[in-house]
């Protein structure tokens, strides 16, 4: 009989580094595959020297998944006390600063490195020095603030990669520090992405030069605002400038101005409708013809949905759209309160 590594993997799990090895022993009764796990305690100094990620590529389904253990030691929990200062308020940032914007005389927005990152390039974009204040709770220009670092920091990176942006906002939808904030990740070029393009979903968007609305889309201030068909999260909305030809480094201000005002109305309204401050996700897609992806995290992921990649939804894209349309310019907070009050499964 012979044995042969085929797969080694490890991770880091309370100063014990866990490897995970995959044989193949060979014989004449066939080719059987066995799993080996072996436990071995790790000294703080060597675990410090120890590689921060790997990008791992499956050559049968070809996904990607990146193995970054360090990151089980980074801060969170202040939602349950265990946290006595917010690394990201004023009095704790102690982090290596890369960017900043500055508004009467103080910071208004900066960014600092990740430091548990898990690519090449990650940073962490500090929205503003109020540790409560969500996207839906601060001004338009504050909103456009954080959109124009986007832009900077995205242009600085473009040519090391794939740049991603992202929010995750709730311990729900990924977040493990309560102060709001998004990330950027640059993936290396030779890891392709899963990211969805506006061609794909060509046939809902309404021409630029007409405002005419379609059940899932519909345009205001050169701004179209889309709940796709194809949507995979219940009241999962796109924001999609008119003019978006280019990637996200070709924005213009005014097109940061007027996603500002989108964003955080979308927002201000998707929090009415669940009538709490629901978890949720969105990105920035880093390809031409780019747009915001908008994600309520407000449904469990199940079986069949991780088992085929096929999601199931409960809740109409067309309803969404209708509700965003009806309050988009003067908003009913009582009806929304008493009539529209979002309904449907939490899981498949």
């Amino acid at each position: 009989m012979e044995c042969a590594i085929s797969h080694l993997y490890y991770i880091v799990f309370e100063s014990r580094l866990i490897f995970i090895v995959f044989t193949n022993d060979s014989s004449s009764s066939g080719v059987s595959v066995c799993v080996w796990v072996l436990t071995c305690f790790v000294p703080a100094g060597i675990m410090s020297t120890m590689s921060d990620f790997q990008f791992l590529h499956d050559s049968t389904s070809s996904l990607w998944t990146v193995l970054a253990p360090k990151r089980i030691l980074r801060p969170g929990g202040e939602e349950r006390g265990r946290m006595p200062q917010c690394p990201f308020c004023e009095h704790g940032t102690e982090e290596i600063e890369v960017d900043r914007i500055d508004r009467h005389g103080q910071w208004a927005v900066r960014v600092v490195k990740n430091a548990y990152p898990f690519a090449p390039v990650h940073e962490i974009i500090i929205h503003s020095p109020h540790h409560d204040k969500d996207i839906d709770h601060l001004t338009e220009p504050e909103v456009e603030d954080i959109l124009t670092m986007f832009r900077r920091r995205f242009q600085t990176h473009q040519s090391a990669g794939q740049v991603v942006i992202f929010h995750n906002s709730g311990h729900e939808a990924g977040a493990s520090l309560s102060h709001p904030h998004s990330q950027l990740v640059v993936v290396p070029h030779n890891v392709k992405l899963s990211i969805r393009s506006i061609p794909g979903i060509a046939p809902y968007v309404p021409h630029a030069d007409k405002r005419i609305p379609t059940h899932y889309a519909f345009t205001h201030d050169s701004l179209t605002i889309m709940c796709p068909p194809t949507s995979q999260w219940p009241d999962e909305v796109w924001l999609i400038p008119t003019q978006s030809t280019g990637t996200f480094a070709d924005a213009r201000d005014e097109d940061l101005s007027r996603l500002a005002r989108a964003l955080n109305h979308v927002i201000v309204l998707l929090k009415a409708r669940h009538q709490s401050d629901i978890p949720y996700n969105f990105y920035i897609s880093p390809y031409h013809h780019w747009y915001i992806r908008i994600m309520p995290r407000v449904k469990t992921l199940g079986g069949f949905e991780l088992a085929t990649g096929v999601s199931v939804m409960s809740q109409s894209p067309e309803e969404t759209l209708a509700f965003l349309q009806e309050h988009w310019e003067t908003p009913d907070f009582d009806r929304i309160r008493t009539h529209q009050k979002a309904h449907y499964a939490h899981g498949v």
